[in-house]
């Protein structure tokens, strides 16, 4: 019972960690593009839920990109969003940013 108990709070410190991740990484990114005033800055934030078996599913994904996005906006990028993407979403996404 223990643990499981354990095991569950370190699921959530992990979550927790990743988010905390993905939002510093976003935000590392804009501060290294900040000097690039006068070229577009273009974010294509990905957020799946589901992965193989070994990795689980995440339980937010969701709401972490759109928050990873709102950060991106604040500081000057474009953002565009893929949810619950197959491969071939995540490359017709990747090309269609570079054209638009």
């Amino acid at each position: 019972m223990q643990e499981q108990r354990a095991a569950g709070k370190l699921d959530r410190v992990g979550e927790t960690m990743r988010h905390r991740s993905a939002i510093l990484w976003a935000l590392l990114l804009s501060l290294i593009a900040v000097p690039a005033h006068a070229e577009k800055r273009l974010a294509l934030v990905i957020g799946n839920r589901d992965y193989k078996p070994t990795v689980g599913p995440l339980r937010n994904p969701i709401n972490d990109i759109r928050v990873v996005g709102r950060a991106l906006q604040i500081v000057g990028f474009e953002v565009r969003s893929v949810e619950n993407a197959t491969r071939a979403d995540i490359l017709r996404a990747s090309v269609s940013s570079l054209w638009h």
